[in-house]
């Protein structure tokens, strides 16, 4: 195995599943270690770090129906075993299946470890391994150094309190300010769009009266009232028993109601 290889694959299968701004480092820096905590780990245990963190990605996508295929596939591609990454062609034909269906189990890799519960998995299992392998090449932090940095996530904390505070009042008072001139704006408003919507519902029936009496669809403007005359309906339980006997069914016919709708006028 060519450690080398294996970190490099980690890092692409990385930037690859949560963007190429991603890479072991980072998460490492993502849950809490100091540069140069980073570092130590970094010259030290490095392989043994990463070796753990791959460990922990193939139990999170050998979960599932599909046994560890899904971690298979993607340990080939990227070459998380620090052997050469394969194209999908290549693992295809030796697992004799498609290069398509490869590319599927590979997506579903990488969806899998974009999920907020596996992401907070594995960045629990790194955080523990990091731990792990830091108490065995580095001192623990000393007390007064911890308590330190209470005392400043303390005042940072109160100072983020004390804007969000100041945020929220100048917040509050904007929208106080911004609603007196939305309700003046409804009161200047509201009217002119009522008498509006009443000359439209006057006007929309005098029109409908007027194509009902013309007999025809007229169109003008971006509208055109169009004529439907009403339909024929038959008491068909009438008109089987009478037409045995009688020719004359049309005495059963039901002429129904004639109408008119608005529609937009072709081009509009």
């Amino acid at each position: 195995m060519n450690f080398k290889m294996q970190l490099s694959g980690l890092n692409d299968f990385l930037g690859n599943a949560y963007g190429q701004e991603t890479q072991f480092n980072s998460l490492l820096a993502g849950v809490g270690f100091e540069r140069a905590q980073i570092d130590l780990l970094s010259n030290g245990p490095l392989e043994q770090l990463v070796s753990g963190f791959v460990t922990a990605i193939k139990e999170k996508l050998s979960s599932g129906g599909k046994g560890d295929h899904v971690f298979q596939v993607a340990c080939r591609r990227y070459g998380l075993d620090g052997e050469s990454p394969e194209t999908p062609d290549a693992i295809a034909k030796k697992h004799s299946i498609s290069a398509q269906y490869v590319q599927q189990l590979e997506e579903e890799a990488l969806q899998k470890c974009r999920s907020k519960t596996t992401l907070n998995d594995l960045s629990k299992s790194l955080q523990q391994l990091a731990v792990a392998e830091l108490s065995k090449i580095a001192p623990a932090p000393s007390k007064g150094y911890v308590s330190e940095k209470l005392f400043r996530l303390t005042n940072l904390q109160a100072d983020t309190d004390l804007t969000r505070m100041d945020y929220t009042e100048k917040r509050a008072g904007l929208f106080e300010r911004i609603q007196a001139e939305l309700d003046a704006l409804e009161a200047e408003y509201q009217p002119v769009f009522e008498t509006a919507e009443q000359e439209i519902t006057a006007l929309t029936a005098e029109i409908k009266n007027d194509v009902l009496l013309r007999g025809e669809s007229v169109q003008g403007g971006a509208y055109c009232a169009v004529y439907a005359p009403g339909r024929s309906t038959w008491d068909n339980d009438g008109m089987i028993k009478y037409a045995a006997t009688h020719p004359d069914v049309l005495k059963f016919r039901k002429p129904g109601q004639a109408s008119v709708t608005l529609r937009a006028a072709p081009g509009r």
